[in-house]
Protein backbone atom coordinates (compact mmCIF):
# COMPACT_ATOMS: atom_id res chain seq x y z
CA UNK A 1 0.00 0.00 0.00
CA UNK A 2 2.94 1.92 0.46
CA UNK A 3 4.25 1.90 -2.83
CA UNK A 4 1.10 2.45 -4.52
CA UNK A 5 0.96 5.39 -2.26
CA UNK A 6 4.54 6.42 -3.47
CA UNK A 7 3.48 5.99 -7.25
CA UNK A 8 0.55 8.00 -6.44
CA UNK A 9 2.95 11.13 -5.34
CA UNK A 10 4.59 10.82 -8.83
CA UNK A 11 2.38 10.78 -11.20
CA UNK A 12 0.28 14.02 -9.68
CA UNK A 13 3.82 15.69 -9.44
CA UNK A 14 4.04 14.55 -12.94
CA UNK A 15 0.61 16.00 -13.37
CA UNK A 16 1.22 19.38 -11.88
CA UNK A 17 4.08 20.40 -13.13
CA UNK A 18 2.98 19.73 -16.73
CA UNK A 19 -0.70 22.11 -15.93
CA UNK A 20 1.16 24.75 -14.14
CA UNK A 21 -1.24 24.86 -11.56
CA UNK A 22 -1.27 28.26 -9.25
CA UNK A 23 -0.90 27.47 -5.68
CA UNK A 24 -4.60 27.29 -4.51
CA UNK A 25 -5.46 24.18 -7.39
CA UNK A 26 -2.02 22.80 -6.58
CA UNK A 27 -3.62 22.63 -2.93
CA UNK A 28 -6.80 21.21 -3.94
CA UNK A 29 -5.44 18.86 -6.67
CA UNK A 30 -3.26 17.34 -3.50
CA UNK A 31 -6.31 17.08 -1.33
CA UNK A 32 -8.47 14.94 -3.61
CA UNK A 33 -5.76 12.54 -4.16
CA UNK A 34 -5.45 12.13 0.02
CA UNK A 35 -9.28 11.39 -0.75
CA UNK A 36 -9.16 9.34 -2.91
CA UNK A 37 -5.81 7.29 -1.21
CA UNK A 38 -8.20 7.06 2.07
CA UNK A 39 -11.22 5.89 -0.23
CA UNK A 40 -8.66 3.30 -1.76
CA UNK A 41 -7.28 1.93 1.88
CA UNK A 42 -10.89 1.30 2.86
CA UNK A 43 -12.19 -0.66 -0.39
CA UNK A 44 -8.61 -2.21 0.53
CA UNK A 45 -9.66 -3.19 3.90
CA UNK A 46 -13.39 -4.07 2.89
CA UNK A 47 -12.00 -6.45 0.44
CA UNK A 48 -9.85 -7.94 2.99
CA UNK A 49 -12.79 -8.72 5.54
CA UNK A 50 -14.78 -9.90 2.88
CA UNK A 51 -11.91 -12.34 1.81
CA UNK A 52 -11.97 -13.56 5.20
CA UNK A 53 -15.52 -13.81 5.53
CA UNK A 54 -15.48 -16.01 2.53
CA UNK A 55 -13.00 -18.60 3.54
CA UNK A 56 -14.82 -18.41 7.39
CA UNK A 57 -18.07 -19.56 4.95
CA UNK A 58 -16.42 -21.74 3.30
CA UNK A 59 -15.14 -23.60 6.69
CA UNK A 60 -18.07 -23.33 7.65
CA UNK A 61 -19.84 -25.20 4.71
CA UNK A 62 -17.29 -27.75 4.62
CA UNK A 63 -18.00 -28.26 8.48
CA UNK A 64 -21.89 -28.51 7.83
CA UNK A 65 -21.31 -30.65 5.02
CA UNK A 66 -18.86 -33.08 6.88
CA UNK A 67 -21.64 -33.41 9.84
CA UNK A 68 -24.34 -33.64 7.40
CA UNK A 69 -23.08 -36.56 5.97
CA UNK A 70 -21.68 -38.42 8.26
CA UNK A 71 -24.22 -37.57 11.18
CA UNK A 72 -24.72 -40.86 13.37
CA UNK A 73 -28.22 -41.15 11.59
CA UNK A 74 -29.74 -40.81 7.71
CA UNK A 75 -31.23 -37.05 6.80
CA UNK A 76 -32.75 -36.99 3.37
CA UNK A 77 -34.49 -34.05 1.27
CA UNK A 78 -37.88 -35.46 -0.08
CA UNK A 79 -40.20 -34.14 -2.49
CA UNK A 80 -43.93 -34.32 -2.14
CA UNK A 81 -44.30 -37.53 -4.23
CA UNK A 82 -41.50 -39.55 -2.64
CA UNK A 83 -37.85 -38.72 -4.52
CA UNK A 84 -34.80 -38.31 -2.93
CA UNK A 85 -33.19 -34.44 -3.38
CA UNK A 86 -30.68 -34.92 -1.59
CA UNK A 87 -29.66 -37.55 0.93
CA UNK A 88 -26.01 -37.63 3.26
CA UNK A 89 -23.69 -40.29 3.66
CA UNK A 90 -25.24 -42.59 6.31
CA UNK A 91 -28.71 -42.13 4.88
CA UNK A 92 -27.22 -43.32 1.39
CA UNK A 93 -25.42 -46.39 3.31
CA UNK A 94 -28.64 -47.64 5.41
CA UNK A 95 -30.25 -48.10 2.02
CA UNK A 96 -27.68 -49.71 0.91
CA UNK A 97 -26.48 -47.47 -2.45
CA UNK A 98 -24.30 -44.76 -3.78
CA UNK A 99 -25.70 -41.29 -3.10
CA UNK A 100 -25.47 -40.43 -6.59
CA UNK A 101 -27.69 -43.55 -7.38
CA UNK A 102 -30.35 -42.57 -5.18
CA UNK A 103 -31.19 -38.76 -6.13
CA UNK A 104 -33.50 -38.06 -8.35
CA UNK A 105 -35.12 -41.54 -7.37
CA UNK A 106 -37.94 -42.50 -5.46
CA UNK A 107 -37.51 -43.65 -2.11
CA UNK A 108 -40.70 -46.16 -2.53
CA UNK A 109 -38.28 -48.04 -5.26
CA UNK A 110 -35.86 -49.09 -1.89
CA UNK A 111 -38.95 -50.73 -0.07
CA UNK A 112 -39.70 -54.22 0.61
CA UNK A 113 -43.42 -54.04 0.25
CA UNK A 114 -46.54 -53.10 -0.80
CA UNK A 115 -47.72 -51.80 2.83
CA UNK A 116 -44.18 -49.87 3.16
CA UNK A 117 -44.78 -48.01 -0.06
CA UNK A 118 -48.19 -47.33 1.00
CA UNK A 119 -46.50 -46.08 4.66
CA UNK A 120 -44.41 -43.87 3.23
CA UNK A 121 -46.76 -41.90 1.03
CA UNK A 122 -48.99 -41.64 4.12
CA UNK A 123 -46.40 -39.85 6.06
CA UNK A 124 -45.49 -37.76 3.17
CA UNK A 125 -49.48 -36.54 3.38
CA UNK A 126 -48.92 -36.21 7.29
CA UNK A 127 -45.77 -34.44 7.16
CA UNK A 128 -47.71 -31.86 4.29
CA UNK A 129 -50.51 -31.07 6.50
CA UNK A 130 -47.99 -29.96 9.21
CA UNK A 131 -45.70 -27.90 7.00
CA UNK A 132 -44.13 -24.61 7.61
CA UNK A 133 -40.95 -22.42 6.62
CA UNK A 134 -37.64 -24.15 7.69
CA UNK A 135 -37.31 -21.46 10.10
CA UNK A 136 -40.58 -21.78 11.68
CA UNK A 137 -41.54 -25.47 11.95
CA UNK A 138 -45.15 -26.03 13.10
CA UNK A 139 -45.30 -29.83 13.46
CA UNK A 140 -43.75 -33.11 12.70
CA UNK A 141 -44.86 -36.52 10.93
CA UNK A 142 -43.25 -39.80 11.71
CA UNK A 143 -43.56 -43.35 10.18
CA UNK A 144 -41.99 -46.89 10.02
CA UNK A 145 -41.20 -48.84 6.55
CA UNK A 146 -38.97 -51.74 6.03
CA UNK A 147 -36.45 -51.45 3.33
CA UNK A 148 -33.68 -54.43 1.53
CA UNK A 149 -30.72 -54.92 3.10
CA UNK A 150 -27.77 -56.11 1.25
CA UNK A 151 -26.05 -57.17 4.95
CA UNK A 152 -28.07 -58.84 6.50
CA UNK A 153 -30.72 -61.38 6.04
CA UNK A 154 -34.19 -59.93 6.40
CA UNK A 155 -35.42 -56.29 6.10
CA UNK A 156 -34.31 -53.18 7.88
CA UNK A 157 -36.82 -51.57 9.56
CA UNK A 158 -36.20 -47.75 9.04
CA UNK A 159 -38.37 -44.96 11.49
CA UNK A 160 -39.16 -41.73 9.37
CA UNK A 161 -39.22 -38.32 11.16
CA UNK A 162 -39.64 -35.33 8.57
CA UNK A 163 -41.32 -31.87 8.65
CA UNK A 164 -42.50 -30.42 5.24
CA UNK A 165 -41.32 -27.07 4.07
CA UNK A 166 -42.33 -25.04 1.99
CA UNK A 167 -39.93 -22.70 -0.24
CA UNK A 168 -40.72 -18.86 -1.59
CA UNK A 169 -41.75 -20.48 -5.08
CA UNK A 170 -44.52 -22.81 -3.27
CA UNK A 171 -42.51 -25.79 -3.81
CA UNK A 172 -42.76 -28.44 -0.59
CA UNK A 173 -39.56 -30.26 0.68
CA UNK A 174 -39.86 -33.28 3.80
CA UNK A 175 -36.83 -32.71 5.79
CA UNK A 176 -36.24 -36.38 6.71
CA UNK A 177 -33.97 -38.14 8.88
CA UNK A 178 -34.09 -41.86 8.67
CA UNK A 179 -33.11 -43.83 11.89
CA UNK A 180 -32.65 -48.11 11.98
CA UNK A 181 -34.98 -49.56 14.45
CA UNK A 182 -34.18 -52.74 13.64
CA UNK A 183 -32.48 -53.82 16.29
CA UNK A 184 -35.07 -52.08 18.71
CA UNK A 185 -37.76 -53.77 16.81
CA UNK A 186 -36.22 -56.87 17.23
CA UNK A 187 -35.77 -56.16 21.22
CA UNK A 188 -39.23 -55.70 21.71
CA UNK A 189 -40.41 -58.88 19.71
CA UNK A 190 -38.07 -60.75 21.81
CA UNK A 191 -39.40 -58.95 25.08
CA UNK A 192 -43.00 -59.47 24.19
CA UNK A 193 -42.18 -63.62 23.19
CA UNK A 194 -40.38 -63.27 27.17
CA UNK A 195 -43.29 -61.95 28.14
CA UNK A 196 -46.20 -63.85 26.77
CA UNK A 197 -44.14 -67.11 28.10
CA UNK A 198 -44.23 -66.23 31.74
CA UNK A 199 -47.66 -65.51 31.45
CA UNK A 200 -48.39 -68.70 30.14
CA UNK A 201 -45.95 -69.95 32.37
CA UNK A 202 -47.83 -68.28 35.18
CA UNK A 203 -51.11 -69.05 34.57
CA UNK A 204 -50.36 -72.51 33.80
CA UNK A 205 -48.22 -72.56 37.29
CA UNK A 206 -50.06 -75.50 39.38
CA UNK A 207 -49.19 -73.25 42.54
CA UNK A 208 -50.28 -70.18 43.47
CA UNK A 209 -48.58 -66.99 42.69
CA UNK A 210 -49.01 -63.26 43.20
CA UNK A 211 -47.63 -59.99 44.14
CA UNK A 212 -48.10 -58.10 46.96
CA UNK A 213 -47.37 -54.46 47.73
CA UNK A 214 -47.73 -53.11 51.44
CA UNK A 215 -49.54 -56.51 52.39
CA UNK A 216 -52.15 -55.66 49.78
CA UNK A 217 -52.99 -57.76 46.12
CA UNK A 218 -51.28 -56.11 43.23
CA UNK A 219 -51.69 -59.21 40.79
CA UNK A 220 -52.81 -62.87 41.01
CA UNK A 221 -52.60 -65.88 38.98
CA UNK A 222 -55.50 -68.27 38.35
CA UNK A 223 -54.18 -71.26 40.21
CA UNK A 224 -54.42 -68.72 43.56
CA UNK A 225 -57.53 -67.33 42.69
CA UNK A 226 -59.29 -70.85 42.67
CA UNK A 227 -56.97 -72.07 45.44
CA UNK A 228 -59.18 -69.52 47.48
CA UNK A 229 -62.35 -69.76 45.87
CA UNK A 230 -62.30 -65.55 45.14
CA UNK A 231 -62.70 -63.87 42.04
CA UNK A 232 -59.91 -61.61 40.58
CA UNK A 233 -61.72 -58.36 41.25
CA UNK A 234 -62.52 -59.57 45.01
CA UNK A 235 -59.00 -59.67 45.95
CA UNK A 236 -56.82 -57.01 43.96
CA UNK A 237 -56.02 -53.82 45.44
CA UNK A 238 -57.59 -55.21 48.64
CA UNK A 239 -55.35 -56.22 51.56
CA UNK A 240 -54.11 -60.09 52.16
CA UNK A 241 -55.72 -60.06 55.75
CA UNK A 242 -59.11 -61.07 53.18
CA UNK A 243 -57.56 -64.62 52.83
CA UNK A 244 -56.22 -65.18 56.36
CA UNK A 245 -58.73 -66.91 58.90
CA UNK A 246 -58.33 -64.31 61.38
CA UNK A 247 -56.08 -61.52 62.82
CA UNK A 248 -53.50 -63.41 65.15
CA UNK A 249 -53.19 -65.56 61.95
CA UNK A 250 -52.49 -62.71 59.88
CA UNK A 251 -50.08 -60.67 62.08
CA UNK A 252 -47.73 -63.87 62.94
CA UNK A 253 -47.56 -64.97 59.47
CA UNK A 254 -46.46 -61.13 58.61
CA UNK A 255 -44.00 -61.03 61.94
CA UNK A 256 -42.70 -64.38 60.73
CA UNK A 257 -42.33 -63.63 57.23
CA UNK A 258 -40.85 -60.22 57.67
CA UNK A 259 -38.47 -61.29 60.10
CA UNK A 260 -36.97 -63.54 57.34
CA UNK A 261 -37.08 -61.25 54.42
CA UNK A 262 -35.48 -58.29 56.61
CA UNK A 263 -32.48 -60.83 57.41
CA UNK A 264 -32.19 -62.34 53.70
CA UNK A 265 -34.49 -60.89 50.99
CA UNK A 266 -36.81 -64.17 51.45
CA UNK A 267 -38.96 -65.98 53.35
CA UNK A 268 -40.64 -69.63 53.79
CA UNK A 269 -43.35 -69.51 56.26
CA UNK A 270 -46.41 -72.41 56.94
CA UNK A 271 -49.81 -70.46 57.59
CA UNK A 272 -53.41 -71.05 57.11
CA UNK A 273 -55.87 -69.54 54.58
CA UNK A 274 -59.66 -69.17 55.05
CA UNK A 275 -60.80 -69.38 51.24
CA UNK A 276 -64.12 -67.76 50.34
CA UNK A 277 -66.58 -71.06 51.29
CA UNK A 278 -64.89 -70.35 55.24
CA UNK A 279 -62.65 -73.74 54.24
CA UNK A 280 -59.37 -73.87 56.04
CA UNK A 281 -56.38 -74.33 54.07
CA UNK A 282 -52.90 -75.03 54.86
CA UNK A 283 -50.28 -73.27 53.04
CA UNK A 284 -47.02 -73.18 51.95
CA UNK A 285 -46.33 -69.30 51.85
CA UNK A 286 -42.77 -68.12 50.03
CA UNK A 287 -42.13 -64.57 49.10
CA UNK A 288 -38.94 -62.92 47.91
CA UNK A 289 -38.70 -58.92 47.20
CA UNK A 290 -38.40 -57.41 43.98
CA UNK A 291 -35.98 -55.15 44.52
CA UNK A 292 -34.18 -55.67 47.84
CA UNK A 293 -32.39 -52.12 48.16
CA UNK A 294 -36.60 -51.25 47.39
CA UNK A 295 -38.37 -53.15 50.06
CA UNK A 296 -41.36 -50.71 49.18
CA UNK A 297 -42.03 -51.89 45.57
CA UNK A 298 -43.38 -55.08 46.63
CA UNK A 299 -42.85 -59.17 46.85
CA UNK A 300 -43.47 -61.43 44.64
CA UNK A 301 -45.22 -64.87 46.68
CA UNK A 302 -45.73 -68.24 45.87
CA UNK A 303 -48.53 -70.55 48.03
CA UNK A 304 -48.69 -74.12 47.63
CA UNK A 305 -51.62 -75.72 49.52
CA UNK A 306 -50.03 -78.50 51.36
CA UNK A 307 -53.82 -79.04 53.49
CA UNK A 308 -53.62 -82.86 52.24
CA UNK A 309 -49.41 -83.25 52.97
CA UNK A 310 -50.22 -82.23 56.37
CA UNK A 311 -53.30 -85.04 56.63
CA UNK A 312 -51.15 -86.93 55.16
CA UNK A 313 -48.35 -86.32 58.01
CA UNK A 314 -50.54 -87.02 60.81
CA UNK A 315 -51.64 -90.25 59.37
CA UNK A 316 -48.54 -91.32 59.20
CA UNK A 317 -47.37 -89.81 62.44
CA UNK A 318 -50.58 -91.39 63.83
CA UNK A 319 -50.12 -94.95 62.09
CA UNK A 320 -46.30 -94.73 63.85
CA UNK A 321 -47.79 -94.16 66.61
CA UNK A 322 -49.61 -97.06 66.42
CA UNK A 323 -46.73 -99.66 64.85
CA UNK A 324 -44.55 -98.34 68.27
CA UNK A 325 -47.16 -99.51 70.84
CA UNK A 326 -49.15 -102.39 69.43
CA UNK A 327 -48.15 -105.91 70.82
CA UNK A 328 -47.86 -107.78 67.49
CA UNK A 329 -45.09 -107.83 64.96
CA UNK A 330 -44.91 -105.69 61.98
CA UNK A 331 -42.32 -106.25 59.21
CA UNK A 332 -42.85 -104.41 56.12
CA UNK A 333 -40.85 -105.64 52.54
CA UNK A 334 -40.37 -103.89 49.41
CA UNK A 335 -41.42 -106.23 46.07
CA UNK A 336 -38.15 -107.69 46.15
CA UNK A 337 -38.96 -109.14 49.30
CA UNK A 338 -35.98 -107.15 51.44
CA UNK A 339 -37.22 -105.64 54.36
CA UNK A 340 -37.35 -101.91 54.51
CA UNK A 341 -39.29 -101.48 57.92
CA UNK A 342 -40.06 -103.21 61.26
CA UNK A 343 -41.52 -102.50 64.62
CA UNK A 344 -40.85 -102.45 68.37
CA UNK A 345 -42.99 -105.32 68.95
CA UNK A 346 -41.25 -107.08 66.00
CA UNK A 347 -37.69 -106.72 67.56
CA UNK A 348 -39.04 -107.86 70.96
CA UNK A 349 -40.48 -111.54 69.38
CA UNK A 350 -37.42 -111.82 67.16
CA UNK A 351 -34.99 -110.65 69.02
CA UNK A 352 -33.49 -108.58 66.06
CA UNK A 353 -33.32 -105.17 65.68
CA UNK A 354 -34.94 -103.05 62.95
CA UNK A 355 -31.04 -102.09 62.16
CA UNK A 356 -30.04 -105.90 62.05
CA UNK A 357 -33.09 -106.82 59.64
CA UNK A 358 -33.10 -103.86 57.08
CA UNK A 359 -32.27 -105.03 53.70
CA UNK A 360 -32.21 -108.98 54.82
CA UNK A 361 -34.35 -111.17 53.39
CA UNK A 362 -37.06 -112.85 56.17
CA UNK A 363 -35.76 -116.13 55.30
CA UNK A 364 -33.16 -115.43 58.15
CA UNK A 365 -36.40 -116.18 60.59
CA UNK A 366 -36.58 -119.26 58.69
CA UNK A 367 -36.85 -122.30 61.66
CA UNK A 368 -36.88 -125.06 58.92
CA UNK A 369 -39.30 -126.62 59.57
CA UNK A 370 -41.86 -126.08 56.43
CA UNK A 371 -41.36 -127.57 53.12
CA UNK A 372 -40.96 -126.34 49.40
CA UNK A 373 -44.31 -127.37 49.28
CA UNK A 374 -45.39 -125.22 51.73
CA UNK A 375 -43.67 -122.44 50.85
CA UNK A 376 -45.11 -122.75 47.06
CA UNK A 377 -49.12 -123.28 48.40
CA UNK A 378 -48.02 -120.01 50.34
CA UNK A 379 -46.59 -117.81 47.29
CA UNK A 380 -49.56 -119.05 45.17
CA UNK A 381 -52.31 -117.71 47.51
CA UNK A 382 -50.71 -114.57 47.64
CA UNK A 383 -50.61 -114.30 43.79
CA UNK A 384 -54.31 -114.88 43.29
CA UNK A 385 -55.67 -113.10 46.19
CA UNK A 386 -52.92 -110.47 47.77
CA UNK A 387 -53.20 -112.32 50.95
CA UNK A 388 -52.09 -115.91 53.27
CA UNK A 389 -52.46 -115.68 56.58
CA UNK A 390 -51.78 -118.90 58.58
CA UNK A 391 -49.17 -120.41 61.47
CA UNK A 392 -45.39 -120.64 60.40
CA UNK A 393 -42.88 -121.79 62.77
CA UNK A 394 -39.62 -119.44 63.23
CA UNK A 395 -36.51 -118.72 64.22
CA UNK A 396 -35.19 -115.80 66.99
CA UNK A 397 -31.90 -114.57 66.64
CA UNK A 398 -30.43 -116.80 69.96
CA UNK A 399 -31.41 -120.09 67.53
CA UNK A 400 -34.62 -121.01 69.37
CA UNK A 401 -37.82 -121.49 67.32
CA UNK A 402 -41.56 -120.17 68.09
CA UNK A 403 -45.17 -120.51 66.54
CA UNK A 404 -46.33 -117.89 65.50
CA UNK A 405 -49.69 -116.68 63.47
CA UNK A 406 -48.42 -114.82 60.20
CA UNK A 407 -50.31 -112.51 58.03
CA UNK A 408 -49.21 -111.41 54.43
CA UNK A 409 -50.35 -108.61 52.47
CA UNK A 410 -49.54 -107.39 49.09
CA UNK A 411 -49.26 -103.34 48.82
CA UNK A 412 -50.03 -102.13 45.61
CA UNK A 413 -49.03 -98.80 43.82
CA UNK A 414 -50.70 -96.08 41.78
CA UNK A 415 -50.53 -98.04 38.74
CA UNK A 416 -51.42 -101.08 40.51
CA UNK A 417 -47.97 -103.05 40.62
CA UNK A 418 -46.91 -104.77 43.78
CA UNK A 419 -44.34 -102.45 45.56
CA UNK A 420 -44.50 -103.96 49.24
CA UNK A 421 -45.48 -106.70 51.16
CA UNK A 422 -46.53 -106.07 55.00
CA UNK A 423 -46.43 -108.97 57.13
CA UNK A 424 -47.85 -109.19 60.91
CA UNK A 425 -46.79 -111.46 63.60
CA UNK A 426 -47.69 -112.95 66.49
CA UNK A 427 -46.29 -115.17 69.11
CA UNK A 428 -48.67 -118.04 69.57
CA UNK A 429 -46.25 -120.55 71.84
CA UNK A 430 -48.99 -120.07 74.81
CA UNK A 431 -52.17 -120.92 72.74
CA UNK A 432 -50.64 -123.99 71.56
CA UNK A 433 -51.08 -127.19 73.13
CA UNK A 434 -48.53 -129.29 71.35
CA UNK A 435 -45.61 -128.21 69.10
CA UNK A 436 -46.89 -127.40 65.42
CA UNK A 437 -45.57 -129.38 62.30
CA UNK A 438 -46.94 -130.50 58.82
Amino acid sequence: MGQLHDQHEDVVTEIVGRLRLDAAAESALYLALQELQLHQVELEQQNLALHEAQQALEASRDRYSTLYDFAPIGYASLSSRGIIQDINMTGAALLGQERSSLIGHPLANQLVSGGSRRELFSFLRRASTSRGHPSRPRGRATGEVQITATDIDRPRTVRLDGLMVTDNEGGETCLTSLVDITDNKLMERDIRLSNAKLSSILTAAPIGIGLVRDRTFQWLNPRFLQMVGYADHELIGKSSTAVYPDDREFHRGGLEKYEQIAATGSSEIETRFRCKDGGIRDIFLRSTLLNRTAPDEGAIFTAMDITERKLAEKRQHLASSVLENVSWGVMVTDASLCIVETNPAFSRITGYSTKELLGRDPQILSSGRHSKEFYESMRKQLVDTGKWEGEMWNRRKSGSVFPGWITISQIRDAAGDVSHYACTLTDITNQMQLPASN
